[in-house]
């Protein structure tokens, strides 16, 4: 199975001139050894409400980031995930890291019910 996926935001109340588009492409592909899948995802300075944005991310706006990821089911309620995020400012002058940040996770989910 292969999945490709796309998104585009545009936050009409931000002010003129502001970033406020951004957009996501990403593709995933399911094998025996688990899913893998990939995720570019740019957001401009205002495309968002960053304080409800994904919590899982460095750079919620003014962002550019690419995830790249592993899941893999252990049992019926148990998954393994494993995936790297770099990112850095879409726009420095706006604020954000002068350089690439990254993030490494490993997420063991368990469901109780």
């Amino acid at each position: 199975d292969w999945t490709v996926a796309a998104e585009f935001f545009n936050n009409l109340r931000a002010a003129d001139g502001q970033e406020d588009t951004g957009y996501s492409v990403g593709t995933a592909v399911a094998t025996p050894v688990g899913k893998f899948y990939l995720d570019y995802i740019t957001m401009g300075q205002d495309a968002n409400f960053s304080a409800w944005a994904q919590d899982d991310f460095l750079l919620n706006s003014n962002a550019v980031n690419t995830v790249v990821g592993w899941k893999k089911p252990l049992t019926k309620r148990i998954n393994l995930h494993v995936w790297l995020m770099a990112s850095e400012a879409d726009d420095p002058s706006l604020g954000g890291p002068d350089d690439m940040v990254y993030r490494f996770r490993t997420d063991l989910d368990v469901t109780l019910f």
